[in-house]
C-alpha cells in the first residue's frame, strides 16, 4: 500500500528531498482543484507513480521542472494503464 504525500504519517520520506521537491511544486495546482476528494485522487496517483517508477523519475530530471514533468508523464502513462485494464474488466 502506498502512502500520500501530503500524509502526516510519512516519517520514512523525511530524507526523501526529490518527494517533497515534488509535493512542493504540485501544491500551486492542487490549490486550485474544486474538492478534497480530487486532491486526493491525484496525490495518490502521483505517490503510487513515485514508488513505482522513481528511478525513471530520479534519473531523466536534472531540474524541478524536469523532475515535475516526468512525475506527471509517468502519472499519465499509469492512468492509461489502469483504464486499459478497467476496460477489459468490463468487456
Amino acid at each position: 500500500m502506498y502512502r500520500y504525500i501530503n500524509a502526516s504519517d510519512n516519517t520514512h520520506l523525511i530524507k526523501d528531498e526529490p518527494y517533497y521537491r515534488i509535493k512542493n511544486n504540485l501544491d500551486v495546482l492542487v490549490a486550485r482543484l474544486p474538492s478534497s476528494k480530487v486532491k486526493e485522487v491525484l496525490f495518490g496517483m502521483v505517490s503510487k507513480v513515485y514508488y513505482k517508477r522513481y528511478q525513471v523519475v530520479l534519473t531523466k530530471s536534472e531540474s524541478d521542472t524536469e523532475q515535475l514533468l516526468s512525475t506527471l508523464m509517468a502519472t499519465i502513462i499509469e492512468q492509461n494503464l489502469e483504464i486499459k485494464r478497467l476496460e477489459q474488466i468490463i468487456l
